[in-house]
């Protein structure tokens, strides 16, 4: 297998399906097992965001909801990216480091808030990321 397919391969991997796994995991948790009346209960003590009080579950529910699409909005925009530079093409390295400064973002909320499936994930996806880049840049 050649570089170039490696590549690719990989940063269809990191940066679309893996993205797109956990954007709709997060829905689908949000949704399903996280709208219960015990957590909005539970979650319904206000809170000042930007001097604004509102309850804690509109706050969250708004990360939630959002983080989702987020992380199906990295996968598309990588899946245009790398559809618009074509098939002989490597990824792009300015998608590549941003993926790499996104995943140093995942790294640390797992590292500081005892996320382990993030931290580890964020080690995954930079080392992934990082062998994506160097075959890109060998080219």
């Amino acid at each position: 297998m050649n570089a170039l397919k490696i590549a690719r391969g990989l940063f269809v991997l990191v940066g679309i399906i893996i993205p797109l796994l956990i954007g709709l995991l997060h829905l689908y948790a949000h949704f399903t097992d996280l709208v219960t009346p015990e957590i909005q209960e539970h979650l319904s003590r206000k809170i000042p965001v930007m001097s604004e009080t509102q309850a804690m579950w509109d706050t969250w529910s708004v990360v939630s909801i959002m983080m989702g699409v987020s992380f199906m909005t990295i996968a598309g925009l990588n899946f245009a990216n790398l559809y618009a530079h074509g098939r002989r093409n490597y990824p792009p390295v300015a998608a590549l480091l941003s993926m790499l400064f996104y995943l140093s973002g995942v790294l640390y909320v797992g590292y500081n808030f005892n996320a382990v499936k993030q931290f580890y994930g964020g080690i995954f996806g930079i080392v992934v990321t990082s062998i994506c880049l160097m075959l890109v840049l060998r080219k």
